[in-house]
């Protein structure tokens, strides 16, 4: 699976998988005339990177590539200004799996298998809360989180949750108006900031006898309000079903532009 990131109009897809190879490639796609272009490659091959934006650069963290990587090449990160790429080196751990967003002014990283976060500011790594950890989590159905207005929600089993930096722990988005028609048979969630609201997509396969096999894809958008500090209510704005497929596939990415 490849990587996605969106700076202003432009949409990059970074390395990803070529029949069954990795691939160190990015294309670029202008949004305004549904264009896609080729974009200076990364210097590793990566499989399934995570990709996050701070300050018109784009960093990369590894889900692949492993034979090639070690703690000096871990991390890549593209000035979309210069075009170019340069090496980040890794907090230290062994593991090289790791999620990542832009957060508060950093870039935080977070390994679902160690179950460790780290926080990149102005080039040094520190340890993250570990409060912090807990609560962000990648599983097999998605990428179920996202930052909206520098706030980190978290969607797990039923919840939507934010992280709370000064008390150092995660709280539940509040008085939601409006249902979602979710249900533990959907599969494959995807989160994104759109506008400053949180757009919620996800899957609903349909298998009847005499309907053949069918995919709805759904799609939420929900507003915030904060009420206190502590306190963000959330109001489901609309739901619907948004697109249908029958062929075989999966939602794999979700992703909204600035401009």
């Amino acid at each position: 699976m490849l990587g996605v990131a969106a700076v202003g109009s432009d949409i990059y897809a970074i390395g990803g998988s070529i029949d069954g190879v990795s691939s160190s490639s990015v294309f670029v796609m202008d949004t305004h005339y549904h264009t896609w272009c080729k974009a200076p490659s990364m210097h590793v091959a990566r499989v399934s990177p995570s990709a996050s934006v701070l300050d018109g650069k784009i960093y990369v963290t590894s889900g692949g590539g492993w034979g090639k990587l070690d703690y000096t090449n871990w991390m890549e990160v593209f000035d979309t200004k210069t075009r170019t790429w340069e090496f980040m080196p890794s907090p230290g751990s062994e593991s090289f799996d790791y999620e990542n967003v832009a957060l508060e002014g950093s870039i935080y990283v977070m390994s679902n298998g160690k179950r460790e976060t780290f926080k990149l500011n102005k080039g040094r790594w520190r340890a993250a809360d570990l409060a912090l950890t807990s609560g962000w989590r990648y599983n097999w159905k998605g990428f179920c989180y996202c930052v909206i207005e520098n706030v980190l929600y978290c969607y797990y089993s039923v919840d939507l949750r934010w992280y709370d930096f000064i008390d150092r722990q995660w709280r539940e988005v509040k008085r939601m108006k409006g249902r979602l028609p979710m249900s533990s048979k959907n599969d494959h969630y995807r989160l994104a900031d759109y506008g400053g609201n949180l757009v919620f997509l996800w899957e609903e396969h349909v298998h009847t006898k005499n309907v053949q096999n069918t995919t709805l894809v759904w799609c939420a958008e929900i507003s915030f309000e904060r009420r206190q500090r502590t306190e963000i209510c959330g109001t489901v704005e609309w739901c619907d079903v948004v697109f249908t497929y029958t062929k075989q596939g999966d939602l794999m990415h979700v992703i909204a532009t600035t401009a």
